[in-house]
């Protein structure tokens, strides 16, 4: 009998991508909030969601760099239980209540993506980095305080052009928020705009 939560399916089940959940995970993350035409968003938001007006076009561009395991101590395999992640969030309402909608989704690892795609998720493969923190802090890397900056990059093949790609970087750490500016070019249907930064093209239909 062939077994697996996910393919590939095979005596032992070892060869899955991903065992059964319950799943756990943790991560380091950049989560960049920004406001766009509220017109953008509502091009992307599928039946059954609609604009959220309170929102004003908020949306979060979001970074991860994740570590994920079952119940058997699978992150003691880095190579497949370890990945980055980069993705939109939309404001919208789902039968009148707040949600936050998925349009866009990418990871760097075929177990991500297979789980993604198990969840629900739209993903996609693509490359994604981000400045790293680590406990012993120093001119290689930013601490956890004001003035530290950070920053995520995307990349990934899309249809008709070789790739696009999304550049954030933080310019401050201020103690309540992460303030946000930078250069992007990542390609979604109609404009989301970030502050000084333009989001736009539409290879995705």
């Amino acid at each position: 009998m062939l077994t697996g939560f996910n393919y590939p399916l095979t005596p032992k089940g070892q060869s899955t991508l991903n065992p059964p959940p319950p799943w756990y995970y943790s991560a380091d993350y950049l989560d960049i909030e920004f406001w766009a035409d509220p017109s953008a968003v509502a091009a992307v938001l599928p039946a059954g969601l609609d604009p959220d007006p309170s929102a004003n076009g908020r949306c979060a561009a979001l970074f991860y760099d994740w570590q994920f395991s079952g119940d058997n101590e699978e992150y003691l395999d880095p190579a497949r239980y370890q990945y980055r992640e980069f993705f939109i969030l939309v404001d919208a309402l789902f039968e009148d209540r707040p949600i936050a909608y998925c349009p866009y989704i990418f990871v760097d690892n075929d177990a991500a993506l297979a789980r993604g795609w198990t969840q629900g998720y739209p993903k996609r493969i693509g490359q994604v980095f981000q400045t790293r923190y680590h406990a012993a802090t120093g001119k290689a890397g930013p601490a956890l305080a004001p003035g530290s900056k950070f920053a995520g990059l995307y990349s990934a093949p899309v249809r008709g052009t070789p790739s696009a790609f999304l550049y954030c970087t933080t310019s401050d750490v201020p103690q309540s928020r992460l303030a946000f500016c930078g250069l992007a070019s990542l390609t979604l249907r109609n404009s989301l705009k970030l502050p000084s930064v333009v989001i736009s093209s539409s290879w995705i239909s």
